[in-house]
């Protein structure tokens, strides 16, 4: 038989004498050998055919007891003859029923027991009406179950004397069946939901399944379209090779792609960008048979990373653009700046009537405010490019604090003011840190005290928090009793271009930067600026800096602002021969006056290939280069002298005196060969401290070389 489903249960039982099949009558087939036997009897037949008959019952007892399916047999009226014990259990019949022999109430048990109950009756009236009639189907029950029911006819000598009945329990089947559906329909549902590609290819990178995302793609009909196929079915070819390799490289390794952006090409040609991933698909046992891949379309965040880097690229450029224009400004206004400055300062120094100095004096002091509006526009630029960068070094704290109080004396004392500089004695006296920023903060609340002090007193204080291992934060505190500051416009002070009162400009002057920049620089020392003011009643800002401790030895650095080390008593300065490379006739003439005042010899160069052709000429114990020249700059200059130095173990005294006062001008003259490093406007004392640095002085009493 093949599968087994179907039902006739009527009456559970014609008893017939077969071993071993006890409480099951046996076929009819064995009835009707059995009703010969009295007319065989004579025959020498008899008992052969008898032990045939008892080994035959046998065999079929021993089947009907052995099958796991459940046997029933009816004759041509539909009546039960016959069943096994497994059928019994299969349809759960209470043992009363199934020995009541009431075929009603065995039925009633069966019926009770289906989904449609009535369709089962309709079939078997049909089975029975076509005697001939085989018959499969599938029988459907209320708690779950699922049995295949296979029915045929019973035939004795080629006549239909009844009916075979044999049922299947293939509920586990079933249920497995329903859960691999289940899975499909999930799968797919997820495969169809998501906003990704997904598909499975096999050995041969030819599709097994994809989804919609992947049928659009590929511009298919449906998903049916592209099993079979390859990527050489829809992409270039240089494409279709590419995602080739990269599969048979993965099913012949295992190992994993992973998040790879790669080129794509859209069903009408457009170009775009996937995000893909493959992984190994295998069978189960181990054995690599595909891959499976997914992947999505990034083609839209490729274009907004690629506008995103041109608009960085643009804005780099600016910055950059922006950085050459500050530092051409700053060249051109230091340049001028030097000459007005130095020049006023060559006069101050010769014989002059009170009118005259005094408005050389003021000449100067003007210059000098015009140089800190210029100082706090390409600080602020430099801050807002984020090109300005601390230097650390160990410092006297109390040295540093005491020289920038000074510097406020003669203004204190000109406005009637008691000036005041308070240290507590907890205070480390050397750290590490960015002196020159440290007393740029310092010098501009002193200055905006004074400037908005009319009387009274103006107090800087300076305490510390307990110092760690390496480090200490300092409080500065600078009080006055002047003007005062709304509560509403403190914040606002902080603020670039911007004061309490836009008339406090017109009154006072500035350019509304200095706080903002002191802000900052406060920032980058890792602390915070405040103030608390009242208004006619004075403010006190606040600020914390953190600055490391200094080193037990302070270790050897670059030249940068020379420190004299030398007594002008115990020594005695020498006549040098100086070259002089500078283009602009101010200059040139300024610096060679402040030379030649000291008793020095000087050579003027227009630009770094005259001073090239000077140093051929004859020695010199310095050279001041300036640094933006034309034909050839101090730049290349610097660089062709001290590779002609090579080897020689000669080495020329440079000293960059230069406009430029951008981020990483000094680093980059201290690169090329420089010595030291000035920038205009550069102030005499520090010229003539560089010089003094850069060339041993004589020991007095010494003879001249």
């Amino acid at each position: 038989m093949s599968g087994f489903c179907g039902l006739a249960l009527l009456r559970p039982g014609i008893s017939v004498a077969v071993p071993a099949f006890a409480g099951v009558a046996p076929p009819l087939l064995l009835g009707l050998a059995a009703a010969l036997l009295p007319i065989l009897a004579a025959l020498s037949w008899a008992l052969f055919l008898r032990r045939e008959l008892d080994r035959l019952s046998g065999v079929v007892s021993a089947t009907l007891v052995s099958t796991t399916d459940g046997i029933l047999m009816v004759d041509h009226r539909g009546k039960v003859v016959a069943f096994n014990r497994r059928f019994a259990e299969m349809w759960r019949i209470p043992d009363p029923v199934r020995d009541s022999q009431e075929d009603n109430q065995a039925l009633a048990c069966v019926l009770s027991q289906l989904k449609e109950p009535e369709a089962f009756l309709s079939r078997v009236r049909e089975l029975y009406a076509t005697p001939e009639a085989h018959s499969d189907d599938v029988l459907q029950f209320k708690d779950g179950r699922v049995f295949e029911r296979h029915s045929e006819p019973l035939r004795v000598a080629g006549k239909c004397i009844g009916r075979v009945w044999a049922f299947r329990d293939t509920s586990d089947r079933a249920r497995a069946e329903e859960a691999l559906k289940q899975e499909r329909n999930l799968l797919r549902a997820l495969m169809e939901g998501v906003p990704e590609y997904v598909y499975v290819k096999d050995s041969e990178s030819r599709f097994l399944l994809a989804n919609k995302g992947v049928v659009e793609l590929m511009g298919a009909v449906s998903a049916n379209n592209l099993l079979g196929k390859t990527d050489f079915d829809f992409f270039p070819k240089e494409l279709a090779m590419q995602y080739y390799l990269d599969e048979q490289r993965i099913i012949r390794t295992g190992q994993p792609l992973f998040n790879r952006e790669e080129p794509c090409q859209g069903p009408a040609g457009e170009p775009k960008w996937n995000l893909t991933t493959k992984v190994p698909f295998d069978d189960g046992s181990g054995r690599i048979i595909g891959v499976v891949g997914w992947g999505r379309d990034i083609t839209e965040q490729k274009r907004i990373a690629e506008q995103f880097q041109q608009a960085k690229e643009a804005a780099e450029a600016a910055s950059r653009a922006k950085s050459e224009f500050l530092a051409n400004m700053s060249h051109e206004i230091r340049t001028p700046m030097n000459g007005i400055l130095g020049m006023t300062e060559l006069v101050l120094g010769t014989q002059l009537s009170v009118e005259q100095r005094e408005h050389l004096e003021m000449v100067d002091s003007s210059a000098h405010a015009l140089l800190t509006v210029i100082n706090d526009i390409l600080d602020f630029s430099k801050i807002e490019a984020r090109k300005l960068q601390l230097d650390c070094v160990d410092f006297d704290l109390r040295e540093n604090l005491e020289a920038t109080t000074k510097t406020f004396e003669m203004p204190a004392q000109w406005k009637g003011l008691e000036l005041v500089c308070r240290v507590r004695p907890e205070v480390p006296a050397r750290v590490r840190g960015d002196a020159a920023r440290l007393r740029q903060v310092v010098t501009n609340l002193l200055g905006n005290a004074l400037k908005f002090t009319e009387r009274g007193q103006v107090a800087l204080e300076v305490g510390s928090d307990p110092p760690d291992q390496d480090s200490v934060t300092l409080h500065f505190t600078v009080r006055d009793t002047g003007i005062g500051i709304p509560r509403e416009k403190q914040e606002l002070v902080f603020h670039p271009f911007s004061q309490a009162d836009s008339s406090t400009t017109r009154r006072y002057g500035g350019t509304g930067l200095g706080l903002t920049i002191s802000a900052r620089l406060v920032e980058m020392m890792g602390g915070r600026i405040w103030v608390e003011s009242e208004v006619s009643q004075g403010s006190r800002f606040h600020f914390t800096a953190r600055l490391g401790l200094a080193q037990a030895a302070e270790q050897a650095r670059p030249v940068d602002v020379p420190v004299r080390v030398a007594d002008d008593h115990a020594t005695d300065r020498r006549a040098l021969r100086i070259l002089v490379a500078e283009d602009n006739r101010v200059n040139q003439i300024l610096i060679v006056r402040l030379l030649e005042k000291r008793g020095h010899a000087t050579v003027v160069a227009g630009n770094g290939r005259e001073a090239l052709a000077a140093l051929e000429k004859q020695p010199f114990d310095v050279v001041l280069m300036d640094m933006q020249m034309p034909e050839m700059d101090g730049f290349e200059a610097v660089a062709i002298i001290r590779q002609r130095e090579n080897g020689t173990g000669a080495h020329q005294p440079i000293v960059a005196l230069t406009a430029h006062a951008m981020k990483g001008d000094r680093e980059r003259c201290l690169a090329v060969g420089m010595d030291a490093y000035l920038s205009k406007p550069v102030r005499p004392e520090e010229l003539f401290e560089a010089i003094d640095a850069l060339i041993p002085a004589r020991p007095a009493g010494a003879s001249p070389p």
